[in-house]
C-alpha cells in the first residue's frame, strides 16, 4: 500500500540521524593495508548512481576505501562516464 512519503520519513529519521551523529568511522580497528582492515576505511564513493546489478560501481568503492583520495580512474568512455561524473 502506497504512503505519502512523510509518514515513511518520520518514522525514520531517528534512525538517520542516529547513524550520521552518533555511529563513527572504525578506521584504527585494524591494519589499514590489509585487505580486512581497508574494509573499514571511510568509502569515497559510498552510494551509487549506476544500474542496479551494476558490478562495477562495488569495486570503485573498495578501491577508494584502498587508495583513498590518491587515485585516478582514466577509462574509455561508457557507462562509467555517466555514474562517475557526478563525483
Amino acid at each position: 500500500v502506497m504512503e505519502p512519503q512523510q509518514k515513511s520519513q518520520d518514522l525514520f529519521n531517528e534512525h538517520w540521524e542516529y547513524s550520521l551523529n552518533v555511529v563513527s568511522i572504525k578506521d584504527q580497528l585494524m591494519d589499514k593495508y590489509s585487505v580486512k582492515g581497508s574494509q573499514f576505511q571511510d568509502p569515497l564513493m559510498e552510494f551509487s548512481g549506476a544500474c542496479s546489478g551494476c558490478g562495477e560501481t562495488p569495486y570503485v568503492k573498495l578501491l577508494t576505501q584502498m587508495f583513498g583520495d590518491r587515485m585516478v580512474i582514466a577509462n574509455s568512455s561508457g557507462c562509467s562516464s555517466v555514474w562517475g561524473g557526478s563525483y
